[in-house]
């Protein structure tokens, strides 16, 4: 009996049995805000504040900030209140669905489109859980594998035979749902199909739970990139705005993880 192969097995079972899930996002935006500067992710933060007798006030959810600025400082970064976030993305929401309607109302409609693409999406769905499912029966085979050759049932030499194909039939599985999301990216989005999405979210976006808000999104939106607040030509200072950008577009490019320093 190998001591770390059975070691390894009892520490997945462990975790299992403690049921072990990542923890959920607390924000309807979180990690969907990029950095307009290096293009990363940003995190949320708080703030905090004095009030009367000096009473520290705590503000959990304040802004979203660029991580890489708040971890190694290899980009000038971005800071961006929480409140203007989602603000943006509320407005554009509303915004794409009244353009959306205008146009599907000056085009006949497409009854036949509208089924195929339907029909095509049904067979997409089919086919990831089919593939989802397989990955879980190799994911369990493995496990049953291990059991056995820790409890000396097998030999290791069988043992070492079936694991190589399971890793090669799990990888080609992987490959395949890799092609099949590939595949679905590259399909042209149906944006008439997400008009009732934004109305809906719009309309309640404050006692929508947030797992629901996020997962709407989605399919919705790349993400929210975040820019700098900057001097204008007028000598004005301009505060960080937030640009939500949709599946639809191509996601910005970065404008620079340094800011332009004066002559």
């Amino acid at each position: 009996m190998r001591e770390d192969v059975w070691e390894a097995y009892q520490r997945r079972r462990k975790e299992a049995a403690r049921g072990y899930r990542p923890r959920a996002a607390t924000y309807a935006l979180s990690w969907l805000v990029r950095c307009a500067r290096c293009g990363g992710p940003c995190s949320i933060g708080g703030s905090s504040t004095r009030g009367a007798g000096g009473v520290l006030i705590r503000k959990n959810g304040y802004q979203f900030r660029c991580s890489e600025h708040k971890e190694n400082a290899t980009c000038d970064g971005v800071y961006i209140l929480r409140t203007v976030a989602e603000r943006a993305v509320v407005e554009k929401l509303a915004e794409w669905a009244d353009e959306i309607e205008a146009e599907a109302a000056a085009i006949p409609q497409q009854d036949d489109r509208a089924e195929q693409a339907e029909a095509a999406s049904d067979r997409a769905a089919s086919a990831r859980k089919r593939l989802e499912q397989r990955l879980a029966e190799i994911a369990a085979e493995q496990d049953r594998q291990t059991s056995l050759v820790s409890r000396g049932i097998i030999p290791e030499d069988s043992y070492m035979r079936e694991r190589d194909r399971l890793a090669a039939e799990q990888l080609a599985v992987t490959r395949e749902l890799a092609e099949l999301d590939e595949r679905q990216e590259q399909q042209p989005t149906d944006r008439a199909a997400l008009v009732p999405v934004m109305r809906g979210l719009v309309e309640r976006w404050e006692i929508t739970p947030v797992a629901t808000r996020r997962n709407m999104l989605r399919e919705l939106i790349h993400g929210v990139w975040a820019y700098p607040k900057s001097v204008g030509p007028d000598g004005e200072e301009r505060p960080a705005y937030a640009v939500p950008v949709p599946v639809w577009e191509t996601a910005p490019q970065p404008i620079g993880r340094r800011a332009e320093q004066a002559a």
